[in-house]
């Protein structure tokens, strides 16, 4: 589908490239992402999903959000939060590296979308590394992290943790 495809090339490019030449690689990476075994099989969950899906809610006294790339919803017990990442990928160690960086945001996308969900018992949040070198193995740019409802109560509690941190650098800085 040339219409999801240029949607998801525009998603991906915003903010990160500004030549002809540079969006023009960025649609040959989408397309090989595109036609890769593992958006070939989840095709039809890709072009029915939710892209660029603003999520916003409070949360204690502060607000929390961001902009999910693709939610996709899979049935009405299970979610999947879809991000596009545009680090390049040379070797297996670096996804552990960027597994760690991006988790948190993975985390607060999940507890956000069992906010939202309330029948969805499970959220797989997955990480796209669409520069990787490799897309053949699922396991050589993908990432998932995978939640369950029993992991809410974690999820909000980190997510309190995280707010208080911040509120004290911000207090001390000032």
């Amino acid at each position: 589908n040339v219409e999801a495809l240029t949607e998801i090339t525009k998603s991906i490019s915003l903010n990160y490239f500004n030549s002809t030449a540079e969006v023009n690689y960025l649609t040959e990476l989408v397309s090989n992402f595109y036609n890769s075994p593992f958006i070939s099989e989840y095709k039809d969950l890709l072009l029915s999903s939710k892209r660029e899906f603003h999520l916003v809610m409070p949360f204690e006294s502060h607000f929390i959000g961001g902009i999910i790339d693709c939610l996709v919803e899979k049935n009405s017990n299970e979610i999947e939060i879809w991000d596009w990442k545009t680090n390049i990928i040379r070797q297996k160690s670096d996804l552990s590296v960027l597994r760690d960086k991006y988790q948190l945001q993975m985390k607060i996308y999940a507890f956000i979308a069992f906010n939202l969900f309330h029948n969805a018992n499970t959220i797989n949040c997955r990480l796209f590394f669409v520069r990787s070198s490799s897309r053949l193995n699922q396991e050589d740019w993908i990432v998932t992290f995978e939640f369950s409802r029993n992991d809410f109560e974690f999820l909000r509690q980190e997510i309190i943790e995280l707010i208080n941190k911040t509120n004290i650098y911000f207090t001390i800085t000032d």
